[in-house]
């Protein structure tokens, strides 16, 4: 007599906590087990182990950077740091000072971050641009400038310029289009305003004032004729402190080589050059122009600007120039939302500005609902879910440029590290501490918690310490990863397995875990 061939499909996945008959029995689980992977129809393939380690604890967390991850020195405990890449800058802070920056743990070439460290000021946010294969680190935002210049009236215009008229001077970052917020008019007070008439061929001449640190160049905007100091300020002209390229003297004429001067110069600009001062008498292209008078100078020589004259018909000014481009403030942590910079300090979270990301507006900085501070941030599908020690809070957004997002609580319960919530597939899968150890909750459509969603685990998790617990996602597996340290030998892996839709057999790791990052 033959028996049929029974395949048992572990469809159901790991549920140690079921009880083993009545009426709420699953079928095809798993009641033990480890080190292995569900696949999808119940398979199971063996666990290969950890390929990579840690040889050094470099810092506290593990920081994505595309197909690279980043590290921050410094303790690995309870340390407030962010790292993010912002198209070919980094973006990072940290609480702790003076500390470097490494990337996939790296002190070689290609991954060398040489002079690349955390700021002399704990939580002051540091931009890190990449030129050539090198990076070169500054303080995050622009001090608006202390003054415009020494302004004055010549001859020499073309425009006709008529009635009164004032400027604004604000500092600009080229790397990462960072521009401060302009020295105003009380900041100058008597040598912005200017009264031109059209008779008198006026313009206006500026002798350009030092450079702050991590400055390449100005922006100069003024107002329409006659309008004075009662603004709105509008760009003139872009100004850099080193014009683009090299060049070359000859006897007057100037040669560039990779130059602009189209857009770089005017006729009237005084530039220096080897020290020597040159005024531009006229320009024919981006590599040819002529000076009043001078020696000659041997390419390729760099070439500043000194001096700038301004003058302007009102349709040809452009953009306004903005007031609300403030210095970051000392923060807490820093994500990256739609390519948007989002900082957090204590229970205020602070956007920077579109197009403008070491600029953070306090106009549009919002607290969270509950007043709680802020212990982590995760982007979600068109939301960002705030980690507070009260609850979890979600911000949406609106269409309104004054009013661009709001903040409303949505859970109760709150959070103590970062690494205790990950984000898969627009879902919040965060771990909570209860009395009874630790459980996992996921948003719901609504936000609300799903708190009978690691009821099948939980048994596992009973004696679980909710301080040692990180979050983490495994893509290449298709799983969120929920990780204990047992505090001495070894962490404690518990996969739940997004296809499926089921939990996963614990994986053994020997060390601990203390942070995840895809």
């Amino acid at each position: 007599m033959y028996q049929p061939l029974v395949v048992y499909s572990v469809t159901g996945g790991y549920r140690p906590s079921q009880s083993y008959g009545g009426p709420d029995t699953a079928p095809n689980v798993l009641f033990r087990g480890l080190n292995y992977w569900l696949r999808p129809f119940g398979r199971l393939v063996s666990v290969r182990g950890v390929n990579q380690r840690s040889a050094t604890n470099f810092g506290p967390r593990i920081f994505p950077l595309n197909d690279r991850r980043g590290v921050i020195a410094g303790s690995i405990v309870n340390v407030k740091s962010s790292l993010v890449r912002y198209n070919q800058a980094l973006f990072y802070l940290s609480e702790e000072t003076s500390k470097q920056v490494y990337i996939n743990e790296s002190t070689t070439t290609p991954f060398t971050l040489t002079g690349v460290t955390t700021s002399t000021t704990a939580g002051k946010l540091r931009v890190a641009l990449l030129s050539g294969t090198t990076y070169t680190a500054h303080d995050a935002g622009l001090v608006a400038p202390a003054t415009l210049g020494t302004v004055s009236i010549e001859s020499g215009g073309t425009k006709g310029m008529d009635g009164i008229v004032s400027l604004v001077a604000a500092a600009k970052r080229i790397g990462t289009e960072t521009v401060s917020n302009p020295a105003t008019v009380a900041t100058n007070a008597g040598g912005q305003t200017q009264t031109l008439s059209s008779g008198g061929n006026n313009r206006i001449r500026v002798v350009l004032p030092a450079a702050a640190t991590g400055q390449d160049a100005w922006l100069y905007g003024g107002t329409y004729w006659g309008q004075g100091n009662f603004g709105p300020w509008r760009l003139i002209r872009e100004v850099r402190v080193t014009i683009e390229g090299t060049l070359g003297i000859t006897t007057q004429v100037v040669t560039g080589t990779g130059t602009r001067f189209l857009r770089d110069l005017r006729v009237g600009d005084v530039i220096t050059v080897n020290a020597t001062d040159y005024t531009i008498a006229t320009i024919t292209s981006d590599t040819s122009a002529t000076v009043v008078s001078g020696a000659d100078q041997t390419a390729p020589k760099t070439a500043t600007v000194k001096e700038i004259v301004l003058e302007w018909r009102n349709g040809e000014l452009t953009d306004l120039i903005e007031f609300d481009n403030d210095e970051p403030p000392i923060l807490d942590g820093l994500m990256l939302f739609n390519n948007v910079p989002f900082g957090w300090k204590d229970n205020v979270l602070y956007p920077s500005k579109i197009g403008n990301p070491e600029s953070f507006p306090r106009i549009l900085a919002r607290s969270t609902q509950s007043g709680a501070n802020i212990v982590h941030a995760l982007a979600g599908d068109a939301r960002i879910f705030l980690l507070t020690t009260n609850g979890l809070e979600v911000v949406t957004f609106t269409q309104n440029p004054s009013d661009p997002f709001l903040i409303r609580q949505v859970w109760s319960f709150g959070f103590s590290g970062p690494a205790q919530a990950v984000v898969a597939e627009g879902t919040l899968f965060a771990a909570v501490g209860t009395a009874n150890g630790v459980k996992i909750v996921r948003t719901r459509v609504d936000d609300s918690p799903d708190l009978e969603f690691s009821a099948p685990v939980e048994s596992d998790m009973a004696s679980w310490d909710i301080s040692r617990v990180v979050m983490g996602l495994d893509p290449s597996n298709g799983a969120v990863l929920v990780m204990h340290y047992d505090g001495s030998t070894y962490t404690t892996v518990i996969p739940y397995m997004l296809q499926q839709g089921v939990w996963g057999l614990p994986i053994q790791v020997t060390g601990q875990v203390v942070s995840a990052a895809t």
